[in-house]
């Protein structure tokens, strides 16, 4: 997975522990004790468990399947540390031509933009991208009233 300097910055404050509990939480693996170079395969999972997030549960079950990963990148993934949303993680054009792609491909009809952890983030979201995806037709920039219902309505 590529990394992303800004990205790990600001994860920065999720500890191990809580890392190693939000998997265990979603999946029921505990990997306290592993050593970071070992993998996880989908052996290691429990037959059985009942997450408050299935949705978290079933991406990080297809992930552990597909790359069987070391526990050290399964620790560093947006999956464990963020949201189980799917997620940009790159620079502005990036995340504008992933949207871009996706929508020309049918994949999409609307998005939720959430800015990740610092105002640096912010800034690319609302200052860069979302007036960028504007341009191209992708996000709205008109609305019919001064409402949230009239914004609703159009």
């Amino acid at each position: 997975m590529r990394q992303n300097p800004l990205f790990d910055a600001t994860q920065a404050r999720v500890t191990r522990a809580q890392r190693i509990a939000r998997i265990r939480d979603a999946t029921g693996l505990d990997l306290t004790g592993r050593h970071d170079d070992a993998r996880v395969t989908p052996e290691h999972l429990p037959e059985a468990h009942s997450p408050r997030l299935p949705a978290q549960r079933d991406l990080l079950r297809a992930l552990i399947d597909s790359d069987r990963p070391r526990v050290a990148d399964l620790l560093t993934r947006p999956e464990v540390l963020g949201s189980v949303h799917w997620q940009v993680i790159g620079t502005v054009d990036d995340a504008f031509d992933i949207v871009a792609d996706w929508f020309d491909a049918g994949a999409i009809d609307g998005f939720v933009a959430l800015p990740g952890g610092s105002w640096d983030c912010v800034d690319r979201v609302l200052g860069g991208l979302i007036p960028r995806l504007a341009r191209a037709g992708l996000f709205r920039a008109a609305y019919q009233g001064d409402t949230l219902a009239h914004h609703l309505e159009g």
